[in-house]
């Protein structure tokens, strides 16, 4: 006859042996679906440092030729300037000879008017009539228009410059570009 201690013994191994054949089963799963993501993980951390790397050096040299481009553009621009203060110089030194202008009459029917204006008359504008004062207040408006112009063209250079390289990188996050 079969005894309940050795029903419940045979129970209890089979029910060990289930357990345990579960538990190493389990493990092995376990060990390959580790193995499977730890290699998914691998193949995505190299392609964001193969990524990284293309954008650093996407940036290097963008900005080697923004920092190539700015001083071309600032040599260009100190070029032009000292071509101004040459001419502005040589502009002074030959309005020296003009006459300088006499004093205001001191009794004046019309304030509005002054020296220069009264004494040219209508001759026309053609700036032999200007007196040494007031051709050199001139020149000297002139060449700070020549001086904010070329500072205007240089922004606007670096601008292009900077807008025309900014084009020419592509945009990671849209491949379509």
């Amino acid at each position: 006859m079969i005894n309940i201690n050795s029903i419940l013994i045979t129970a209890s191994i089979a029910l060990v042996l289930g357990v345990g054949s579960s538990l190493v089963a389990y493990k092995e799963g376990y060990k390959k679906a580790h193995n499977e993501v730890s290699l998914v993980f691998q193949e995505y951390k190299l392609a964001a440092e193969k990524e990284y790397n293309n954008a650093l050096e996407d940036n290097i040299r963008l900005k080697g030729l923004i920092e190539h481009n700015q001083m071309v553009a600032r040599l260009d621009k100190e070029k032009e300037l000292e071509r101004t203060r040459s001419y502005y110089r040589n502009l002074l030194s030959s309005l020296q000879q003009r006459a300088e202008r006499p004093p205001a009459p001191s009794s004046s029917t019309d304030s509005n008017t002054d020296a220069a204006t009264s004494d040219a008359g209508g001759k026309g504008s053609t700036g032999k009539e200007l007196y040494r004062e007031d051709g050199e207040f001139l020149a000297g408006e002139a060449a700070s228009a020549d001086i904010l112009k070329q500072g205007l063209i240089e922004c606007r250079r670096r601008y292009d410059d900077l807008y025309n390289e900014l084009q020419s990188v592509p945009n990671r996050n849209n491949p379509n570009q």
